[in-house]
């Protein structure tokens, strides 16, 4: 496993991933940079929105590296239909080779997640 010289990089490709997460606690692997793919995901945005009409829904967003979570947003309480910026370009984040973006909602109706992402080669 090596971390790739982006400098001398040779392609980017722009991918989105739309997910829906379930309000039961259950965590969803949004993006998976898998640990022999010899390239680096750039996360440009990611986009938190609560599905529940009425109530609010707590979320978690965290890197998973070598088994061990690394939290970007932890319990945090987003109102009825409310959208929460997680990641936006001017903060973005990249995923190493073996690293897992990970989302989990906690609520009534669950929320969708959004991410948009270059892979790196």
């Amino acid at each position: 496993m090596s971390v790739p010289n982006i400098a001398g990089l040779t392609t980017v490709t722009g991918r989105t991933n739309l997910s829906f997460v379930n309000g039961t606690s259950t965590p969803e692997s949004l993006v998976s940079n898998p640990a022999d793919s010899d390239k680096v995901f750039k996360i440009n945005t990611l986009l938190i929105t609560s599905l529940d009409t009425s109530s609010s829904v707590v979320v978690d967003v965290w890197i998973l590296r070598s088994n061990v979570v690394y939290y970007i947003s932890h319990e945090t309480t987003l109102a009825a239909n409310e959208t929460l910026t997680v990641l936006q370009k001017n903060k973005q984040i990249y995923l190493e080779e073996g690293d897992v973006l990970r989302v989990m909602a906690t609520g009534n109706s669950g929320v969708h997640a959004i991410c948009s992402y270059e892979k790196i080669s």
